[in-house]
């Protein structure tokens, strides 16, 4: 089903990205993880929404670079509108009593922002990123367990974590693999990032059935 967003505001998360902040139709309903596909200009794009079911507002977030369709969302103007259509995507937390275990890497943490937004607590969080990290505050400000690696080289000095990749020792050393039937995964990133954490997953002997995961193209 298609909506008409109003515009509202837009603001800068990172180094070059920026959550764009939209009305919410009253009968426009999502779980948090969910994506919708945004229209402008003739242009369509899917973005995962940022902003809790519980708002009443609709946000979605992107990284700037040079095309036609972010060059028109950069132009927006409070009262503009946008199409959008969905929800769509699976991605969402599972309603068992498991704990949960991000690895996100890079733009996949967008549908975890949504969660922690709507309450997400205890869970244990591996964050991947190279450089300015979208929503490190949020993350660290909220109740779940916050491990960062910064792939390009030496760490923020307001970070602590690891300057190296998510590996298969890592996730021995820091996952309660004791109990890693209790646990829920959930792997967010490029298709990549995506493909190496399930196949570290698979070594560590956790069940596919356990395991969700969110694949992003470029964006």
């Amino acid at each position: 089903m298609k909506y008409t967003l109003t515009y509202l505001d837009k603001k800068e998360i990172a180094e070059n990205t920026f959550e764009f902040i939209f009305s919410k139709p009253t009968d426009f309903n999502y779980c948090a993880g969910q994506f919708i596909s945004a229209y402008v200009n003739g242009e369509m794009r899917e973005f995962t929404l940022v902003s809790s079911p519980r708002q009443n507002v609709i946000s979605f977030s992107t990284r700037i670079r040079s095309s036609l369709f972010k060059d028109c969302l950069m132009k927006l103007q409070a009262g503009d509108s946008i199409t959008i259509e969905g929800p769509f995507g699976r991605f969402v937390l599972s309603k068992n009593n498991s704990r949960a275990v991000f690895l996100v890497g890079g733009i996949g943490v967008t549908p975890l922002v949504s969660m922690i937004r709507s309450g997400l607590e205890k869970a244990i969080i591996l964050y991947s990123f190279r450089n300015d990290p979208a929503y490190i505050n949020l993350i660290k400000d909220s109740d779940n367990e916050l491990h960062c690696f910064q792939t390009s080289g030496m760490l923020s000095q307001c970070l602590d974590g690891f300057s190296e990749r998510i590996s298969l020792t890592i996730l021995d050393k820091i996952l309660p693999l004791e109990n890693k039937n209790s646990l829920q995964f959930y792997v967010s990133g490029t298709a990549d990032f995506v493909s190496a954490m399930i196949s570290f997953l698979f070594e560590l002997n956790i069940s596919e059935k356990a395991i969700v995961t969110d694949s992003f193209g470029s964006y």
